[in-house]
């Protein structure tokens, strides 16, 4: 008996990444055992099969009946084909020697993308007062520029307890977290909703971090389809149509969170992208000169995604790992976009300006900034268009910003405060 060699499997030594289905970090992509190259994203399986189940494989068949294996073997016979063509006539039947025409690879599937209503979208857009993640914004910017950065990023508030359910001992069980939650929605250049990112925050801005009823470690951070279905299957309400078309959907985050700020960027703003929204945020409010934006997941930097941003110079800022891998990843993939006409160059100031231990624990500018700027004094409360008293001191990271913007470093400063003596 023979086991058939399959050219694609699963691959776990590259690395999990987040499901799309129910946001954990336990995605496992499939990879081409003849290349080692990884398929594209959307092939892969969660780990959590009894509670999650997603999966979806190169061999699945598509709408037009033909599977991404099958589109890769046709092309490639073909390319044999062409390289190997005989004369129709002649007792030796010699190989052409006639040039070759390459073969043209395989039209891209249409990927169909699922948007979510717009009131359920704008009903997000308040209790702010019971978002954590908003309340870290206003304690750490002060009113006014937290509420623009609410409004800029259309930070949501998940208002239901945060809930998550696991399988165990043959059945489900359901945990809540609380109240608190922050949504990070998707929207693309013309502010149309295309799903989004909920997550669950504690008092100091950290997302909450737990062990399952299994054993294993997990965080309050999953798609806003995971916990609107969760939410609804718990207390036995209908699902909606347009929840069970969303989930259908195989590409969940086609778009960098903050796209829909190029409605208003100036033209020729660079734009600066992290991996996480909560990281995108606090440098907004950081270093507002540049545009920001989040690609979701480590693994989510590619070109369909970047494409609206093809026009625009883009600096990547990926989060510290162990072994340097983070940084890597996203430099051979800006390399490789480069290549096709972007304009990208990738920040190597946490990389080296981190320690050993920070890398560890996968230091990102958001521990950057939380780290360094601890909070405003009082005199920052003013009424809206009041200026608090400040002076302009030397930026700390001048060097870094020249380097980035070309700006010559002594002309990048940042306002500090004059604090005002009690009485």
């Amino acid at each position: 008996m023979t086991t058939t060699d399959y050219r694609y499997g699963l691959h776990s030594k590259y690395g999990k990444g987040y499901c799309p289905s129910c946001g954990r970090k336990s995605y496992v992509p499939y990879i081409d055992k003849r290349t080692n190259e990884l398929a594209p994203e959307e092939f892969g399986r969660c780990d959590h099969q009894t509670s999650c189940g997603h999966i979806l494989s190169p061999y699945t068949k598509g709408q037009g009946r033909q599977s991404y294996a099958d589109e890769v073997y046709d092309q490639e016979r073909q390319q044999w084909q062409q390289d190997n063509r005989y004369p129709i006539d002649g007792p030796n039947r010699q190989r052409s020697t006639g040039p070759r025409t390459p073969v043209a690879p395989p039209e891209p599937r249409p990927v169909i993308l699922q948007t979510m209503p717009q009131d359920v979208f704008t009903r997000s857009l308040s209790g702010y007062e019971s978002n954590n993640f908003a309340k870290l914004l206003m304690s750490h910017f002060g009113s006014e520029v937290a509420t623009s950065l609410i409004d800029r990023f259309k930070l949501g508030t998940y208002k239901a307890d945060y809930e998550l359910a696991y399988w165990t001992d043959k059945r489900y069980i359901t945990q809540s977290f609380g109240k608190g939650g922050a949504i990070f929605w998707m929207l693309d250049a013309n502010g149309q909703v295309y799903g989004g990112q909920g997550v669950l925050f504690d008092e100091n801005g950290a997302t909450v971090k737990f062990k399952t009823p299994t054993g294993d470690s997990d965080r309050c951070n999953r798609p806003i389809s995971y916990l609107a279905k969760r939410y609804l299957k718990d207390r036995k309400m209908p699902i909606p149509d347009w929840l069970t078309r969303y989930e259908t959907t195989e590409n969940k985050f086609p778009y960098p969170f903050g796209l829909q700020q190029l409605a208003t960027a100036p033209k020729g703003q660079s734009i600066a992208i992290t991996e996480s929204p909560k990281t995108a945020m606090l440098a907004a409010g950081y270093f507002p000169q540049l545009c920001w934006m989040a690609i979701w997941s480590l693994s989510y930097l590619n070109k369909d995604r970047l494409e609206p941003l093809r026009h625009r110079t883009i600096a990547l800022f990926p989060d510290c790992s162990k072994d340097g891998k983070a940084f890597d990843v996203w430099k051979q993939k800006a390399d490789e976009l480069n290549a096709n006409g972007f304009r990208i160059v990738v920040s190597d100031y946490l990389e080296k300006n981190t320690s050993d231990e920070q890398k560890a624990k996968g230091y990102d500018l958001a521990d950057f900034i939380l780290g360094e700027w601890k909070g405003y004094p009082p005199s920052w409360d003013r009424k809206p268009g009041q200026i608090p008293n400040c002076r302009l001191i030397p930026s700390l990271n001048r060097f870094y910003y020249a380097k980035i913007t070309g700006i010559s470093p002594d002309r990048v400063y940042s306002l500090a405060p004059i604090c005002e003596l009690n009485n």
